[in-house]
Parts: C-alpha cells; sequence; structure tokens
C-alpha cells in the first residue's frame, strides 16, 4: 500500500485504510498495532509517531471526512438548508461502507456523554 515520498497524512490514511480492511475480518479489538502498521505499508514507530490508539485511528477519519463536507460548502453563499443536507448527506454516504464495518464490530467512536 504505501509509496515513497508520503506526507504525514497520506501516512495516516494508509493506516486508516488498512484499520478498516482488518475490521472487515476481525472484530475492532482482536486487532494489533502490528497488523494495521503492516497493512498500511508502515513501521510502528510510525503508527505510534500519528495515534494514541487505534480509536484515533476511526477519529481521524470521521474528522478528515467531516472536515472535508465543511470546506465544500463554507464559500456556498445563500445555499439552502436543504441543499446544505444533501451535500452533507451525499457526501458521507460515500463512506457507509466503512460506517458500517464500525457499526457492525460495536465499534462507536466518540463518547458524547450519552448512556
Amino acid at each position: 500500500m504505501r509509496k515513497k515520498n508520503t506526507t504525514t497524512e497520506i501516512l495516516k490514511d494508509y493506516m486508516a485504510q488498512g484499520l478498516f480492511i482488518l475490521m472487515r475480518k476481525k472484530p475492532f479489538a482482536a486487532i494489533s498495532i502490528g497488523e494495521i502498521a503492516e497493512k498500511a505499508g508502515v513501521n510502528r514507530s510510525t503508527y505510534y509517531r500519528n495515534f494514541n490508539s487505534k480509536d484515533d485511528i476511526i477519529k481521524y477519519f470521521y474528522n478528515k471526512i467531516t472536515f472535508e463536507h465543511l470546506e465544500r460548502v463554507k464559500d456556498k453563499k445563500d445555499i439552502t438548508m436543504q441543499d446544505y443536507l444533501q451535500k452533507m448527506f451525499a457526501h458521507f454516504y460515500q463512506y457507509k461502507k466503512r460506517t458500517i464495518i464500525n457499526i457492525q464490530k460495536q465499534f462507536v467512536p466518540f463518547n458524547f456523554g450519552c448512556s
């Protein structure tokens, strides 16, 4: 998966992609850091330079796609609520497979203080 001359952002993306691939086959809790690093084509030290936990990878992924959406709509003038919501749902729909994997593996990436 890894290519030469990569940036930190690309390496994080490789690790997120590797984790999601592994989650198709194994429960989240059963996936090791070594497996993620191997699947991403990075060293364990690269993982630890960028993330403190597997949860951080999931948070990184959802933060990234949320930011991408916000960047796409921030300069839209006079956008209606309907247009905004359509764009938002269309953007997140692109990532439905990864979200379904999270739900199936019973992983909840954020604690919102709800019980």
